[in-house]
């Protein structure tokens, strides 16, 4: 349907529904573990980023995120769960070790 062949209504309806409805990829809750979110959330206090609290969420655009962790050359956090099985796995083999089992 060609836009010319619109009411003024209908063409404002569809221009001003586009720009309203928020796309859920542009956002990301950043107070995950996985995330240095104190350290953002300090250099949103010092005006760095923009962090934009929801409740308890902390949410950050994606690429603003993605910005700022390439500047401060900070990575993810390792997940708790995988640090805690790694840590498991090396105790385990050194008790394995020491009772000659290799």
């Amino acid at each position: 349907m060609d836009t010319l062949d619109l009411s003024v209504r209908e063409f404002l309806t569809r221009l001003f529904s586009a720009h309203t409805q928020p796309r859920q990829s542009d956002w990301t809750n950043i107070r995950t573990a996985g995330l240095p979110w104190r350290h953002i959330l300090d250099a949103a206090k010092r005006g760095e980023c923009t962090v934009s609290p929801v409740g308890r969420k902390l949410f950050m655009r994606r690429a603003d995120l993605d910005r700022w962790l390439e500047s401060q050359a900070l990575s993810r956090q390792p997940d708790r769960q995988t640090a805690k099985t790694s840590t498991n796995d090396e105790a385990v083999a050194r008790m394995l070790a020491k009772s000659g089992y290799g």
